[in-house]
């Protein structure tokens, strides 16, 4: 069977804020809601265009259970439209993505919104499961001497309580932070704190150089206090000097990682319209970028930031184009320490043999080309809506600049790595 051709016709994204901040109050469903509302706008749809909405977010609340169709509704799509929510760590947004492509392949749809979105200081707390079974010993208590009885049963450790934003930042499988599984790399490639900060440093001045082209790609969210229209990560006070003032958090005594070279924790969403050529042409319009390949790719979890390079060498196969090719690349910034790794690693024959059976290096990256208008360092990285981020912020700058192929990429908590591989439409 043939495989429809796919094209990203638009994008839309809130501003990036950090966790706590200013979209602290705001239900990660009404985030998306707005961004799905102000995209169906921008786009003057009605709804009715939209086959389904996939989308990603990883910190399931139990009052939006399958989140994307609670959006979907109220942003005032048909009720006959399908929508499913996606959670694959930092990778859900790609996922949700590349799951759309293939819908749209395939011929199971014609057009689809997708994305995702999070919000980390909605992340709730969980209790102990000890103190839920006696809480609900104490609930379904008949008599008061039972309901005594129950309350004398609690201890003080039952309701020990860990903080759920280092939970979901944990590798369950090695127990490692993602912190740590950074250190990892930054030892294992040789990458000085001195590099690591001078990366992050050049993340903040490329997002703010490019700060009224990533406008482009955002709308304005009016909260109750204010309205936000700018990503709220970027700096323009920073110097080597204030960089080096931070300490090492996941390392204390012998790391290098630190906040200032390691992405912060946001909230956010992010959204794309996927369609065939068909209904593209039938609606007349025009699109960003058509999809060339696409691939996910497993690691050792411990060494999950290597996933870009895994996934990568994969994707550029399947669309048969080398690392050359690329006219542009995105690579999420999770730490600084992390895509230097990557840089490495891809520029390695000897990893490049072991790691991935390959007879020869995938190839260096020119600096020029990665993440030209800074990176998750600067920008923020909601975990769920990166994925869509990193692929429109590459698309409207391949249209920019006119460049033939360009290739988003991510690290996975969990040990994985995604790629997409876009190519221009003239």
């Amino acid at each position: 069977m043939s495989l429809k051709k796919v094209f990203l016709v638009e994008g839309l994204r809130t501003p990036f804020v950090k966790s706590g901040k200013e979209f602290a109050d705001i239900h990660p469903k009404l985030l998306a809601t707005s961004n799905l509302k102000e995209l169906l706008y921008k786009m003057n749809f009605k709804g009715d265009e939209i086959d389904e909405v996939v989308l990603a977010n990883t910190s399931v609340l139990t009052d939006a259970p399958n989140i994307a169709r609670v959006v979907a509704l109220q942003a005032g799509l048909h009720k006959k439209t399908s929508a499913t929510t996606i959670v694959k760590n930092c990778g859900s947004s790609l996922e949700s993505f590349i799951i759309s492509l293939s819908k749209i392949q395939t011929g199971l749809y014609e057009s689809i919104i997708t994305g995702g979105m999070e919000s980390m200081s909605y992340i709730p707390f969980f209790l102990p499961y000890k103190f839920t079974q006696k809480l609900k010993d104490f609930m379904i208590a008949k008599t008061v001497k039972q309901k005594i009885r129950s309350l004398l049963s609690f201890k003080k450790t039952d309701l020990k309580i860990s903080h759920p934003l280092m939970q979901l930042l944990t590798d369950p499988f090695t127990g490692c932070s993602m912190g740590e599984t950074a250190e990892l790399l930054a030892k294992e490639f040789n990458i000085s704190r001195f590099d690591q900060d001078e990366f992050a440093l050049n993340s903040h001045e490329k997002a703010h150089k490019a700060k009224d082209k990533l406008k482009e790609e955002m709308f304005s969210f009016f909260t109750e206090k204010q309205v936000i229209d700018t990503d709220k990560g970027v700096k323009v006070d920073i110097s080597k000097d204030s960089m080096a003032k931070f300490s090492p958090f996941f390392d204390k005594k012998y790391g290098t990682v630190t906040i200032a070279n390691s992405c912060p924790v946001n909230d956010g969403s992010a959204m794309l319209i996927l369609m065939s050529e068909e209904r593209m042409k039938s609606m007349g319009l025009k699109p960003l970028v058509s999809v060339k390949s696409s691939h996910f790719m497993g690691l050792e979890p411990e060494r999950m930031g290597l996933g870009p390079v895994y996934a990568s060498s994969v994707a550029l196969k399947k669309a048969d184009l080398s690392l050359k090719d690329m006219g542009l690349i995105e690579i999420n910034e999770a730490f600084s320490a992390q895509v230097l790794a990557c840089l490495k690693a891809f520029s390695s024959q000897k990893f490049c043999e072991e790691k991935l059976g390959l007879n020869k290096a995938i190839g260096e990256i020119d600096s020029n080309k990665l993440n030209v208008n800074g990176g998750a360092i600067a920008i923020g990285h909601p975990v769920s809506a990166t994925g869509a981020r990193l692929i429109l912020t590459l698309a409207k700058e391949m249209k920019r600049k006119q460049v033939e192929f360009g290739l988003a990429s991510l690290c996975i908590g969990g040990g994985q790595g995604g790629a997409v591989i876009l190519q221009n439409v003239a």
